[in-house]
C-alpha cells in the first residue's frame, strides 16, 4: 500500500519527505541567525504561520500515512473504465464529521433544553461565521475594535457642521458657485414672456393664439402647476358652495321645526307654500358636472344625508331560556295573586298605581273573570232586563277606559299561556310551536283508528282536530269557574285527580293546568324541579290511561280532545327527560306482558281470560309509538313495544269479533310503525290471513289446510263452534258504510248485546279493514325478496280457490275483487322479475402457455438480484418502497448514534461534576486537616507549657 501511494521506506521517512516537499521545517532545528531574521519580519510571520497550519492540516487529513483510515471494497471482477460509487470509503473521517456536526448542533440543543431564552453574539469575530475564516482570535478582536471606533466616529460626526461638504445655491440643478461671471447669463424666452404678461397684460389674444398653435407640445412645469392650482381652487369653491347650501337647508329646517312639531302633536295640516316660495334650492347638480364624478357626488350626498338621520335605539338583549322560564313563572304567580285578591274583594292596583275599583259602574262581562269566564255574549242588562241608567258622556268615557284596562288584564292570562307554549321548557326551547303541527295528525286517535283505503294520507286527521279545537273553545266559553294560575306538582295520580277536583277543573282545561304546572316548576327555577317533572311524566301517562278507563259514547269526543292536547306535552317531557320517560313506558309495557302471560295461562280460548288488550292498553301502545321513534333498529322502548305487539298477534286466539277488531288495531299499528323501516312482521300477515278466513261465509277446509301447510301459516280455529259466530252472515247492509271502523268505540263496547244486523255490519267492516290492511302491507313489502311467498296465500284466499261462495253484498264483492286484483298483479310482476338460480357462466379457459421472459437491460449488480419489471408503476412502487426502507434504516441509525453521543455527553458531564465535587470535598477536607493540625499543635504546645510549669 505504501509503494502504491508513492515513495519507499517507512511511514516516518515518507512523512519527513512529505514535510520537506511542502517546505515545512522544524523551528527547533533552525540556526539562531535564521530565527532572528524571522523575528524581524513580524508583518508576514502571521501569514506564514497560517499557511503552515493549513499544510499540516492537509497532510494530517490525507490517508497516505494511515492506510487504516480507508475502507476499500474489492470488486469480484475488475472492469476497465467503470467507477463503482462507494467502493472506497473513509469511515473514520465520516465518524469525525458526524461527531463534529453533533457537537455544533445537537449538543447546544441538549444543553439549552430547559432554557426558554437564548443569546446570540453577533459581534465581529464571534461564533462560527464566515468572518472568522483565516483569522485568529487576536486579529478578530483587533478588527472588532476598529469597526466599533469607526461606527462611533460616524455617529459623532453626523451633526458636525465643520466637516460637512460646502453647499451653495443652485439654479435649475446647477450650482451658482461654479459661475464666476454673470455677463453671459441671459433670461430665457419663457421668463421674458411671463414678465410681459405680468407687467403689461397682453389682452389674451396672443396667449390664446399660442395655445392653439402649441396644443401638441409638452407642457412645462409652470403650466402644470398652474393647472393644478386652478383645479384646487375650483374644488375648494365647489365645496364652499355645497357647504353654504347645507347651511341654508339646515336653517330652513330650523325655521320650519315649530310647524313640524305642531303637526306631530296633533295640529292641523300646514298650508301649502306659495308658488314663488316653491323654488328649488341651488344645488351642485344644477351646474354642469363632470360625468366621471357623478357616482362620487351621489355617494358624498348620501353620506351627508346620513348626518341628519336619527340614531338607532339600543334594544334589550335576548333572554336565556332560564330567564324566560323565570319571567313566565313570575307572571303566573302575579296573576294568581290578583285572582285571589279579587276573590277576597280586595282592591287591585294596576301597574301605573291606578285604583281598579272605579269599574263598579260597568256591567259585568267575561273579561272580569279573566279568559276563563264568559256569559254567552250577554250582559246583566240583557239577562235581567236592566237599563243603562242615568249615564252621560263621562260614563261612556269611563266605559271605554275600563274596556282598555280589561284588554290589558286579558293579555296577562293570554300572554302567560302563549309564553308557556313557546318557552315553557328550557331544555326543549321553542319546540312547543312545532309540537302542535307534529301532533295534530299523530295524536288524533280517531283518525289513527281509521282503516280506509287512504291510510297513507293524513289529511283526514286535520278536520277532526279543527272540530276538536272548536269544540274545546265552545266548551270553554260555557265554563263559569276561575282557573288558578299556580298549582302544586303532583307526585301520584291521586294527587292530580285531587287537584282537578278541588279546583273544579273541566276536562278541556286539564292541558292548561299541566302547562301551568310545567311553567311554575321549571327545572331552572329550583334544583328538585327536574325530579318533580320526571315524576309528572309518569303521572301524566297514568292520567291518560285513567281517562280511557271511563271512556263511553257520551264522553268520547271530549276524551279524544283532551288526549290530543296532552300528547304534545308528554312528547315534550319525553324529549327533555328521555331516561326517566323510558323507564315509565317500559314499566307499563312489562305490566301488559305479565297480564298477557297470566291470561294465556288460564287458556287461550277461555272467555274469561284477558288475553287481548283493552282500550287503555291500545291507547298506551299508540301513544308509545307516537312519542318514541319506531324506525330505529334497536330502541329501549319501541323494541319491547314491537315484541309485545307480535306476542299479542301470535299467541292470542280469536274468540269473537271483538278479538278480530283488536287484532286489526294491532296490525294497523304495525303497518304504521314499519312504514319507514319496512321490517318484516310475519305475525301481522298471519293474523290478517286467519281473520279473513274466519270472516268469509264459507271456506274449503282441504284447500285451506294445503295452503297453510305450504306457506307455514298457523291453523285458525275454523272448526271450533266459536268460528260459526264469527263467520259473516247474510244480514249485511246493502250499501257500504260511510264512516270508517272506529276501533276505540268497538273495543270498549259490548258487541254481544247487539242484534244480528248490527253484528253483521261490524263483521263486514272488519272484513273490509282486513283487506285494506293486506293492500297496505303489499305496498309496504313490495320490494321484499320473499314477496311472492308472503302474499301468494292472500292471492289464493281472495281468488275463490279456497272460498268459492260470493259475499252477501255487492260492495263487499267489489272490495274483494279489487284487493285480489292488486295483490295478484304485484305477485305476478315480482315472479316475472325473478331469475332462477344457475351456475355462473365462464368463458373457456385456454391452456396456459409459459413464454420465457428476457430482460434486455439485465444488471447483475442490481440490489437483491431483482430482474426488470415490465410494469412501470409496480417498478416505481418497489423503488419507492426500497427508498423508504433505506431512509428509515438511515434515520434509525442516526437516532441511535445521537443517543450514543448524548449518553457520552451525559457521562462526561457527570464525570466532570463528580470530579469538581471531589476536588471541592478534598479542598474542604484539606482545610479541616490543616485546622486540626493547628489545633493539635496548639494542644501539644499547651501540654509542654503545663509540664514545664509543673517541673518548676
Amino acid at each position: 500500500m505504501a509503494k502504491k501511494n508513492g515513495g519507499g521506506g517507512s511511514q516516518l521517512a515518507q512523512l519527513k519527505a512529505r514535510l520537506a516537499g511542502e517546505g515545512i521545517s522544524d523551528r527547533r532545528q533552525m540556526k539562531q541567525s535564521a530565527k532572528k531574521r524571522k523575528r524581524g519580519q513580524a508583518s508576514s510571520e502571521r501569514d506564514e504561520q497560517q499557511a503552515r497550519r493549513e499544510k499540516l492540516q492537509r497532510i494530517a487529513e490525507s490517508s497516505q500515512f494511515n492506510p487504516f483510515e480507508e475502507k476499500i471494497t474489492k470488486p469480484k471482477n475488475v472492469v476497465l473504465g467503470r467507477h463503482i460509487r462507494g467502493a472506497v470509503g473513509k469511515p473514520g473521517e465520516a465518524r469525525q464529521g458526524g461527531l463534529r456536526d453533533r457537537k455544533e448542533n445537537l449538543l447546544p440543543e441538549w444543553k439549552n433544553r430547559n432554557k426558554s431564552g437564548s443569546f446570540v453574539d453577533r459581534r465581529f469575530g464571534e461564533g462560527s461565521g464566515k468572518n472568522m475564516e483565516g483569522m485568529n482570535m487576536e486579529d478578530a478582536m483587533l478588527e472588532r475594535f476598529t469597526r466599533e471606533r469607526q461606527q462611533r466616529a460616524n455617529k459623532m460626526s453626523m451633526f458636525n457642521l465643520d466637516d460637512a461638504e460646502e453647499e451653495g445655491l443652485t439654479h435649475y440643478g446647477r450650482s451658482l458657485n461654479d459661475l464666476d461671471e454673470y455677463d453671459d447669463i441671459h433670461l430665457s424666452d419663457e421668463e421674458t414672456g411671463e414678465d410681459r404678461m405680468a407687467h403689461f397684460g397682453g389682452f389674451g389674444d396672443e396667449e390664446q393664439a399660442n395655445e392653439e398653435e402649441d396644443e401638441d407640445r409638452q407642457k412645462t412645469k409652470a403650466e402644470v402647476m398652474k393647472e393644478v392650482m386652478a383645479k384646487s381652487k375650483a374644488h375648494k369653491m365647489e365645496r364652499q358652495q355645497i357647504k353654504m347650501q347645507d347651511e341654508d337647508l339646515r336653517q330652513q329646517l330650523d325655521d320650519d321645526f315649530g310647524d313640524l312639531r305642531s303637526l306631530l302633536m296633533g295640529g292641523g295640516a300646514l298650508p301649502e307654500p306659495a308658488a314663488e316660495e316653491r323654488k328649488e334650492l341651488p344645488s351642485a347638480e344644477s351646474a354642469p358636472v363632470d360625468p366621471k364624478k357623478a357616482k362620487e357626488n351621489a355617494y358624498d350626498a348620501a353620506v351627508r344625508e346620513m348626518v341628519f338621520e336619527r340614531r338607532a335605539k339600543p334594544q334589550d338583549r335576548l333572554k336565556t331560556e332560564a330567564e324566560k322560564a323565570q319571567e313566565l313563572a313570575e307572571k303566573l304567580q302575579k296573576a294568581e295573586d290578583q285572582r285571589l285578591r279579587r276573590m277576597r274583594g280586595e282592591e287591585i292596583e294596576d301597574e301605573k298605581g291606578n285604583d281598579r275599583k272605579g269599574r263598579r259602574g260597568q256591567p259585568a262581562g267575561g273579561d272580569d273573570l279573566e279568559d276563563d269566564f264568559e256569559l254567552d255574549g250577554m250582559t246583566s242588562r240583557d239577562v235581567y232586563g236592566l237599563g243603562q241608567g242615568l249615564r252621560g258622556e263621562d260614563a261612556e268615557d269611563d266605559e271605554e277606559e275600563d274596556a282598555e284596562e280589561e284588554d290589558e288584564d286579558e293579555e296577562v292570562s293570554g300572554d302567560a299561556e302563549e309564553d308557556e307554549g313557546e318557552d315553557g321548557e328550557g331544555e326543549v326551547g321553542s319546540d312547543e310551536a312545532e309540537e302542535d303541527d307534529d301532533f295534530d295528525d299523530l295524536a288524533d286517535m280517531k283518525a289513527l283508528a281509521g282503516t280506509g283505503e287512504d291510510m297513507d294520507t293524513d289529511a283526514e286527521a286535520e278536520p277532526e282536530n279543527i272540530v276538536s279545537k272548536s269544540t274545546k273553545k265552545g266548551s270553554k266559553a260555557k265554563t263559569t269557574h276561575i282557573l288558578p294560575f299556580t298549582f302544586p306538582c303532583p307526585a301520584t295520580l291521586d294527587e292530580l285527580l285531587a287537584i282537578l277536583s278541588v279546583n273544579k277543573v273541566e276536562a278541556d282545561d286539564v292541558p292548561v293546568v299541566i302547562k301551568r304546572i310545567r311553567a311554575v316548576h321549571h327545572s331552572s327555577l329550583a334544583e328538585d324541579n327536574k325530579f318533580k317533572l320526571q315524576t309528572l311524566l309518569g303521572v301524566l301517562l297514568d292520567y291518560i290511561l285513567h281517562v280511557f278507563v271511563k271512556l263511553n259514547a257520551s264522553n268520547k269526543s271530549e276524551t279524544m280532545n283532551t288526549i290530543n292536547s296532552l300528547v304534545p306535552q308528554l312528547y315534550t317531557l319525553t324529549k327533555t327527560y328521555p331516561v326517566a320517560a323510558s323507564e315509565h313506558f317500559v314499566g307499563k309495557l312489562a305490566l301488559m306482558q305479565r297480564n298477557l302471560t297470566r291470561g294465556l295461562s288460564k287458556g287461550a280460548l277461555n272467555a274469561d281470560a284477558r288475553t287481548w288488550p283493552g282500550v287503555p292498553e291500545c291507547i298506551l301502545l299508540k301513544v308509545t309509538s307516537t312519542v318514541w321513534p319506531t324506525s330505529d333498529r334497536s330502541h329501549p322502548v319501541t323494541t319491547p313495544l314491537a315484541l309485545l305487539v307480535c306476542q299479542y298477534l301470535s299467541s292470542c286466539r280469536v274468540r269473537n269479533v271483538q278479538d278480530i277488531i283488536k287484532g286489526l288495531f294491532l296490525s294497523s299499528l304495525v303497518a304504521e310503525n314499519e312504514r319507514q323501516s319496512r321490517r318484516l312482521v310475519p305475525e301481522a300477515l298471519n293474523f290478517l290471513h286467519n281473520s279473513i278466513t274466519l270472516l268469509l261465509p264459507s271456506v274449503s277446509i282441504k284447500q285451506l289446510s294445503s295452503v297453510n301447510r305450504q306457506f307455514g301459516i298457523p291453523w285458525p280455529d275454523i272448526q271450533e263452534t266459536i268460528a260459526k259466530e264469527i263467520r259473516l252472515g247474510a244480514k249485511v247492509p246493502s250499501e257500504a258504510p260511510i264512516e270508517q271502523l272506529d276501533f276505540v268505540q268497538l273495543i270498549g263496547s259490548n258487541l254481544s248485546a247487539l242484534q244480528n244486523a248490527e253484528h253483521d255490519a261490524i263483521k263486514s267492516q272488519a272484513l273490509v279493514a282486513s283487506m285494506t290492511l293486506v293492500e297496505e302491507f303489499a305496498r309496504l313489502y313490495s320490494g321484499s325478496i320473499g314477496f311472492v311467498e308472503l302474499f301468494k296465500p292472500f292471492d289464493m284466499l281472495l281468488s275463490g280457490s279456497i272460498s268459492k261462495a260470493k259475499l252477501p253484498a255487492e260492495w263487499l264483492e267489489q272490495k274483494r275483487n279489487s284487493t285480489h286484483e292488486k295483490v295478484s298483479r304485484m305477485v305476478n310482476n315480482t315472479a316475472r322479475q325473478r331469475r332462477a338460480l344457475r351456475l355462473q357462466a365462464h368463458r373457456a379457459i385456454p391452456i396456459a402457455s409459459h413464454v420465457p421472459k428476457f430482460d434486455q437491460g439485465f444488471n447483475p449488480e442490481r440490489k437483491g438480484g431483482r430482474t426488470f419489471d415490465p410494469d412501470a408503476q409496480r417498478a416505481e412502487v418497489a423503488k419507492l418502497r426500497a427508498l423508504a426502507k433505506k431512509e428509515r434504516k438511515g434515520a434509525m441509525r442516526e437516532l441511535r448514534r445521537d443517543n450514543e453521543f448524548l449518553a457520552d455527553a451525559r457521562r462526561e458531564a457527570r464525570e466532570e461534576e463528580d470530579s469538581r465535587y471531589a476536588k471541592q470535598i478534598d479542598k474542604i477536607m484539606g482545610s479541616f486537616s490543616a485546622e486540626r493540625g493547628e489545633e493539635k499543635a496548639y494542644l501539644r504546645e499547651k501540654q509542654k507549657i503545663k509540664r514545664r510549669a509543673g517541673k518548676k
